[in-house]
């Protein structure tokens, strides 16, 4: 059955779903689309991958040194923000202009142990791939 009420054979169209549909080639406009805020231009999920494989972004001196919570908790602000996930420390600095969800959200999670948060909204994210980079070291067990 169609929006209208009608009997139809076929999935509804986008625009009988109401979606607008540019008339010259039948794609959705990105503004249809756009879930999350608009990062820069060229600041994608892709340009990070890129910088990250390109250079060396490592900021610590060794990424299986223990951080404290209270050393974890000192960075804490846009210009130098750490955060943890699943037990290694991230200096995420670098990276919060790239963030998909905008670096709001990660400038609120800095000094933190975002597991749980990370979890929330990306379990099946690969963090320690995306962030690899940017690992200081690994958060020391309470």
């Amino acid at each position: 059955m169609g929006m209208d009420g009608k009997e139809t054979s076929h999935a509804p169209t986008l625009a009988e779903r109401g979606t607008v549909v540019d008339a010259t080639d039948g794609r959705v406009p990105p503004q249809a689309r756009r879930k999350v805020p608009t990062v820069g231009k060229g600041v994608s999920q892709m340009a990070w991958m890129r910088k990250a494989r390109e250079q060396e972004l490592v900021v610590g001196p060794s990424r299986t040194r223990e951080i404290t919570l209270e050393e974890l908790q000192s960075h804490n602000s846009e210009g130098d923000a750490w955060m943890a996930v699943r037990g290694k420390v991230y200096d995420v600095t670098p990276y919060l202009e790239y963030h998909p969800g905008g670096k709001k959200v990660l400038e609120e999670c800095a000094g933190t142990d975002a597991t749980k948060v990370f979890n929330q909204y990306h379990a099946w994210v690969n963090a320690e791939y995306i962030l690899a980079s940017c690992q200081v070291g690994k958060l020391q067990p309470k």
